[in-house]
């Protein structure tokens, strides 16, 4: 198995927890979750325009484009790897963006910041032989 193999379904199993634990249904992960996409809504980046999305629902589509991206990494073809690999770049420049408009502090931010990277340098070097055999 090469590096980009281990690459793929890393970040493929990461993208899958992260986008279950945003679709939890209970519990404190629930509870956590709301309070925060009620402080995303308010800096989404077309709050400017008037649009705030509800955090609820805002919630849900993240949720549910992790979960679809990441089984696509780890199971799509070369095309669906290679969309679901931008879609989660821009998610990640968007969480940078977001956590940077609430004033977080660079801890926080470091997580999305090298994800987003790392899908970056995937999607450079080896966007196209993004197939696995």
């Amino acid at each position: 198995m090469d590096t980009l193999k281990y690459l793929l379904y890393g970040f493929g199993i990461l993208y899958c927890l992260t986008g279950m634990l945003h679709l939890a249904p209970s519990g404190q992960v629930n509870y956590t979750m709301n309070k925060e996409f009620v402080r995303y809504a308010k800096v989404f980046p077309f709050a400017s325009f008037g649009y705030t999305p509800d955090p609820v629902n805002y919630r849900f589509v993240v949720g549910i484009s992790q979960l679809v991206a990441g089984v696509l990494l780890i199971w799509g073809p070369l095309r669906a790897r290679q969309t679901s690999g931008v879609i989660l770049l821009v998610e990640m420049i968007g969480a940078v963006w977001t956590l940077t408009s609430l004033g977080e502090q660079l801890p926080s931010v470091l997580f999305p910041m090298w994800c987003g990277i790392g899908l970056f340098a995937l999607l450079v070097s080896k966007g196209s032989k993004m197939k696995l055999d």
